[in-house]
C-alpha cells in the first residue's frame, strides 16, 4: 500500500463507478453501512462474496443495483451495479449520506 491518498472516485475493471466511503479497514464499517442501506433506505440484500482480502455485498435500492466493497488495504467503497447514468446518479446521492453515517464528526 502506498502513502498516497486514494481518489474519492474511480472506475473498476468493468467501468463501474466506485466512490470511497471510508479509509477505515475495520470490517465493522461494512456491517454498519449495510444496516443503514437496509433499515433506512429500504435496500434489499442480494449476494455476498468474501475472500481473505476483500468482501462484496450486493444490494438493490430503488430498482438499482449497488455493492459495498470492503478492501483490506483501502477501506470501504460504494460500487455502482452498472455504468448507467441512473445508477451513477443514485450512487452520487447516497455516498454523502453514508459517509456522514460512518463519520458523524466530519461533514459529508
Amino acid at each position: 500500500m502506498t502513502d498516497e491518498p486514494l481518489a474519492p472516485e474511480q472506475r473498476d475493471h468493468q467501468g463501474r463507478l466506485m466512490l470511497h466511503l471510508s479509509p477505515s479497514t475495520d470490517r465493522y464499517f461494512l456491517r454498519r453501512t449495510g444496516e443503514k442501506l437496509e433499515l433506512e433506505l429500504g435496500a434489499e440484500a442480494k449476494d455476498r462474496f468474501t475472500s481473505p482480502s476483500d468482501v462484496f455485498w450486493d444490494y438493490v435500492v430503488r430498482d438499482q443495483g449497488l455493492s459495498l466493497y470492503w478492501e483490506r488495504e483501502s477501506g470501504l467503497w460504494l460500487v455502482a451495479g452498472d455504468a448507467s447514468d441512473e445508477n451513477e446518479a443514485q450512487l452520487r446521492s447516497l455516498a454523502p449520506r453514508l459517509r456522514q453515517h460512518l463519520n458523524p464528526e466530519r461533514t459529508a
